[in-house]
This record gives C-alpha cells, sequence and structure tokens, in this order.
C-alpha cells in the first residue's frame, strides 16, 4: 500500500475521535489513527495475509490466529 495523499479510506469510528466519524481520511490519517494500536486477525488465509501485512505496515500490534491445526 502506497503513501498516496489522495487514497481515502471510510473511517466508521476511528477511536473515540468524533472529527473522523463516517468521513474519509487519507492513508496518513488513518495510520496516525491506528499507530500503536491492537488487532485480532481470526484466519490466517491467503485472503487475510495482505490485511496482516498492511495492519503492520500502519504500525499496529496484529495477533493472528488459525482455527485449524498445522496438521489438517
Amino acid at each position: 500500500m502506497g503513501e498516496d495523499a489522495a487514497s481515502p479510506f471510510l473511517c466508521g469510528g476511528c477511536g473515540k475521535d468524533p472529527a473522523f466519524a463516517g468521513t474519509a481520511m487519507t492513508y496518513e490519517q488513518f495510520k496516525n489513527q491506528v499507530t500503536g494500536k491492537r488487532a485480532e486477525v481470526l484466519g490466517i488465509g491467503v485472503s487475510n495475509l495482505p490485511l496482516i501485512d498492511f495492519l503492520l505496515e500502519c504500525g499496529m500490534t496484529v495477533r493472528a490466529r488459525e482455527k485449524k491445526s498445522e496438521d489438517a
């Protein structure tokens, strides 16, 4: 994900900052809101690997879990 200032993200609540609720924000604004926060991703499949990479790139602490055992 590039740091294109023109690429908006829609924020549904963005923490407790009402200034961003329901508004579009740039990548940098989004990154500033989530840096240092935690996220948990359920399912480490092909579709979630890019999400995990993106969250890490944004400076989040990510815990990823898989329900299936490694033997399956």
